[in-house]
């Protein structure tokens, strides 16, 4: 019983998370248990999302990956997901978005290296 399974060294080797083994498990983001399980699936939810829509772009209509269009801001304000200068400002809105919570709501770390 001193070796593991040949599976558990292709995860260790390609870095995949497998739950079963202790030590290769994903980093907890809270400390509940189920709320951690809960952002978690969110997390997986929203990159599957955007692995879709990255499919339908590329297939179809770049326009599918405005982010006013992703969030749904569309429905509150029509026409929002149209026409390329819609498409930059909504990433434009998105980098500012990133620049308060880096800037606001995440805490330096001595490891962190531009």
């Amino acid at each position: 019983m001193g070796r593991l399974p040949a599976q558990p060294r292709l995860f260790e080797r390609y870095g995949l998370l497998n739950r079963f083994y202790p030590g290769k498990s994903m980093r907890t983001l809270f400390s509940n248990r189920y709320i951690d399980a809960f952002a978690k699936m969110v997390m997986l939810s929203g990159i599957t999302h955007l692995i879709i829509l990255g499919c339908v772009a590329v297939r179809d209509d770049i326009y599918v990956l405005n982010t006013f269009n992703i969030v749904s801001l569309n429905l509150l304000i029509p026409g929002l997901e149209q026409g390329l200068p819609n498409f930059i400002v909504s990433y434009g809105v998105i980098l500012v978005v990133y620049t308060l919570i880096f800037v606001f709501l995440t805490n330096p770390s001595k490891n962190d290296k531009p």
